[in-house]
């Protein structure tokens, strides 16, 4: 599965390159047939960027058309959507199983809807409970997959006979009184044990493969234990299912869970613009204001609203960029290029060790009227030592 290394990949590749992302929900009649949509709105934005680009470089773009167009004439394509990059040197499908925006570049790698993507998309941890065991998964861009099974066994050969009396035999719904009592207690101790320890389980997937939540689905009296298991600082990353998906095949278990996890993010990204905009120390906000902190390595955490991508000036040797028209580095005397926010952010925010998040919907448009970009300052080393020591004291 997709994640920032292979995309921070993807940003190395040699250049000129064709950047190819299309809509090819199977779902959408104008998608089937021998002449899908997508491929029709491919060969005419194709048509338009050809015309754009300069023209000793037409040929060169139209062949990498004709490799793509060929490559998905030729198949059936059951993926949400599919990005491509194309070159002399270079060949990469990215098969997506996420929403995707018809786009078409030409030149750098094109990353800013892959990078938005990944972030309204984070990697979440599954666990479907039943009584008989919990299956885990990892769900990340669409695609599930089953990590491993944990079974539940409830084991009686130590409890002496003398203790059961009637029921050696366990016959629960037959059961009375204080043997009865006795037996449910024990059965209640053994199904803490084990919710405990699928609790752990689920918190040591969660570190090895980087989830930002975790979703408990099944019965309440099943998945309550499992949840009050888990430590108290990552309370607020778990969320509870009541839902019976004990018989239900994988495909389904992704479109029944979709809208609780939507809903999930949703929260989220309200909460972190939020924490941004309360915060009175500490944070920036305004994309000129946010650029210039990025760029002088002070941002450890970015957030930017998804519609936002204003023109810019970046100088091609230092690969210093700001809002203003001044068509000379002032760093470097480099003539400036125009470039997009969008189209350079990535490459800023790796050269300075910075994470970006883009949200959308209602957090969007709260971050937009504080500016559209703002983000997380690094404490200075002497003043983070402090806060360290403290907390250990």
């Amino acid at each position: 599965m997709l994640d920032t290394r292979e995309v921070r990949a993807f940003s190395l590749l040699p250049e000129p390159v064709l950047t190819v992302y299309l809509d090819t929900n199977p779902s959408k009649m104008a998608n089937r047939g021998p002449a899908p949509e997508y491929l029709s709105w491919l060969n005419a934005a194709g048509k338009s960027l050809v015309a754009s680009v300069p023209a000793g470089e037409q040929k060169l773009l139209q062949e990498q058309l004709g490799r793509i167009e060929g490559f998905l004439r030729d198949r059936v394509l059951p993926q949400r959507g599919m990005l491509l990059f194309a070159g002399p040197q270079t060949w990469q499908p990215v098969p997506l199983q996420v929403e995707v925006g018809n786009e078409v570049h030409w030149g750098r790698p094109a990353l800013a809807q892959l990078l938005g993507l990944l972030s309204r998309h984070k990697p979440y941890g599954i666990a479907v409970v039943t009584l008989n065991g919990a299956r885990l998964f990892r769900y990340h861009l669409g695609e599930m997959t089953e990590l491993e099974e944990k079974k539940f066994v409830i084991n009686i050969s130590q409890w002496r006979k003398k203790d059961m009396g009637k029921f050696a035999h366990v016959d629960i719904t037959k059961s009375r009184g204080t043997d009865h009592d006795t037996f449910e207690r024990r059965i209640d101790d053994q199904y803490r044990h084990i919710c405990a320890e699928t609790a752990q389980r689920a918190r040591q997937l969660s570190e090895t493969h980087g989830l930002a939540a975790f979703f408990l689905v099944g019965d309440d009296r099943l998945i309550d234990p499992i949840a009050a298991a888990f430590p108290r600082d990552l309370q607020s990353h778990v969320v509870k299912i009541e839902e019976d998906l004990a018989k239900v095949v994988q495909p389904e278990i992704v479109e029944r869970l979709e809208p609780h996890i939507e809903e999930w993010e949703r929260a989220r990204q309200s909460e972190t613009i939020g924490t941004l905009l309360r915060s009175k120390r500490g944070v920036v906000l305004g994309v000129a204001e946010t650029l210039a902190e990025l760029q002088n390595g002070r941002v450890r955490a970015l957030v930017l609203a998804a519609d936002l991508d204003p023109e810019l000036r970046q100088c091609p040797n230092c690969g210093r960029a700001d809002l203003t028209d001044t068509p000379v580095c002032l760093y470097c005397g480099t003539r400036r290029q125009i470039a997009r926010l969008r189209e350079i952010l990535s490459e800023l925010a790796w050269k300075h060790s910075a994470e970006i998040e883009i949200v959308d919907a209602e957090a969007s448009a709260r971050l937009r009227e504080a500016g559209g970009m703002g983000g997380w300052l690094r404490l200075p080393k002497q003043k983070s030592a402090r806060r360290a020591a403290r907390r250990a004291g």
